[in-house]
């Protein structure tokens, strides 16, 4: 019972993996030509290097915006 348990998990945590993995190329493509896109990316820079949140569009997404400036150091966007 115990191996059919382990191999479920192993099964879904493989899948996990690979769906993981067929996202990387995709991490570093940017906001494309989306105008809110780039406003969140404007308002996550700003909230980055200052410290001081302005929201990207009302009313404003700051769970969001907190993540996109916390990975804002390693992007080329922004």
């Amino acid at each position: 019972m115990t191996t059919s348990i382990r191999n479920e998990k192993l099964k879904y945590l493989g899948f996990l993996l690979l769906v993981f993995v067929s996202r990387l190329p995709f991490l570093s493509a940017g906001f494309g030509l989306d105008g809110d896109s780039w406003s969140v990316s404007i308002a996550a820079r700003l909230l980055h290097n200052t410290g001081e949140y302005v929201p990207s569009r009302l009313p404003g997404y700051p769970v969001h915006e907190l993540l996109c400036s916390l990975m804002s150091p390693f992007s080329y966007w922004g």
